[in-house]
């Protein structure tokens, strides 16, 4: 259950995840890959592999 790969941990990791988008979506003020954001100077270029301690 809290082990390394467990349902605790998956869920976690989806948990921080959506806030962590959800965060960045205020933030900018437009959502993920809507074109408002094309070319704006401040935009959502993409994601990298991030690991929470």
């Amino acid at each position: 259950m809290t082990g390394e790969g467990g349902p605790l941990q998956q869920l976690t990791k989806r948990l921080l995840g959506s806030s962590l988008e959800s965060e960045m979506t205020d933030h900018l003020g437009y959502d993920k890959h809507d074109p408002a954001g094309k070319d704006g100077g401040n935009s959502l270029n993409g994601t990298r592999a991030k690991t929470v301690l």
